[in-house]
């Protein structure tokens, strides 16, 4: 077999170790490479062909590492030179899919796209139309608070203020379990309409969640805009509703804008149940690349030699902190 068929061969399955071992010799040959071939071993060069359309690469590119669900293969999207086109796709299958679970899978790789190229990126007219039809709102909110809170510029004004305009002030549905609770407690049927307008501050959010005239979603746009110190004292009352929202950026965002790990991790180990904890751990997820995840890494570490969990929930937190014992 000669030298470039040898270097076909182990392209198709390359791993770092095997890429080190044959560094020189793929570097010998790369030019004769096919397209697909130098896609496969792109994670390793971070290289683009000298003789072949950089848009088309892009795709190529995009189309294999960051629609994969692997979460390793986020590092391949900084490699690629178009941030911008990667961004694009994110959003416009997100706006199309019906999975809620691939959602929120697309809303972390659109999170981490923000956190470290988020200047660089731009937000497109269709993408705020789109985002305001797709079926699931509430994961939109998350979507538009979090273009808030990284003050993203479309055409000169605020994303949040278009955000809130194009949805009439949110429109923000009752949820089943709300609806249900009020019709058995009254006895009444309860017509579900948007409301139009937001509580003016968290506290009166919290008393109309309390009264289940709204859903715990309501508070995706609170915990990004809320001064840090409102967001400490209501902290108990937003910890019971945090839990029965959508989504895991609920506690992430609470303890990066307040940095309150002692009060979090209190409730965590003595007020939550199993599932509960689940959840919370998949907040923590979200931390990794914050500077406070070392600090809740070592509390959770010190907590653990004392609390009395299930080893569910160990091997949870293991996942997630490889430095716990």
């Amino acid at each position: 077999m000669d030298e470039l068929s040898e270097v076909k061969t182990f392209v198709r399955n390359l791993d770092e170790k095997s890429f080190e071992k044959h560094k020189d010799l793929i570097e010998k040959h790369y030019d004769s490479l096919d397209v697909e071939e130098m896609a496969q071993i792109f994670p390793f060069t971070g290289k683009y062909p000298e003789n072949f359309d950089e848009n088309t690469f892009n795709n190529l590119l995009i189309e294999k590492y960051v629609t994969s669900g692997k979460p390793e293969d986020d590092y391949v999207m900084t490699l690629i030179k178009d941030k911008q086109m990667i961004f694009d796709m994110l959003l416009d299958t997100y706006c199309k899919e019906k999975n809620t679970n691939q959602q929120y899978f697309i809303i972390e790789k659109i999170i981490f796209l923000f956190l470290e190229f988020g200047k660089s990126i731009k937000i497109r007219n269709d993408h705020l139309i789109n985002l305001t039809n797709v079926m699931n709102l509430q994961l939109s909110f998350v979507l538009a608070a979090f273009f808030a809170q990284n003050e993203k510029i479309l055409d000169g004004t605020p994303f949040a203020e278009i955000f809130l305009q194009r949805l009439v002030v949110y429109k923000q549905r009752m949820s089943g379990k709300c609806q249900n609770h009020i019709e058995q407690k009254t006895g009444l049927e309860v017509e579900n309409e948007p409301f139009i307008d937001l509580p003016n501050t968290l506290q009166e959010a919290i008393e109309e969640v309390d009264e289940c005239r709204l859903s715990p979603d309501i508070f995706t746009f609170y915990i990004f805009t809320a001064p840090v110190s409102i967001l400490k004292i209501y902290k108990n009352s937003l910890f019971r509703y945090f839990l029965l929202g959508s989504s895991p950026i609920f506690f992430t965002v609470f303890i990066e804008r307040t940095e309150e790990v002692d009060s979090v991790l209190e409730y965590f180990f003595t007020k939550c149940c199993e599932s509960e904890r689940k959840q919370i751990i998949q907040s923590f997820k979200l931390l990794q690349e914050t500077k406070i995840f070392v600090k809740l890494q070592e509390q959770i570490k010190q907590r653990l030699k004392r609390e009395k969990v299930s080893q569910i929930t160990r091997d949870e937190l293991k996942k997630v902190f490889v430095d716990i014992i």
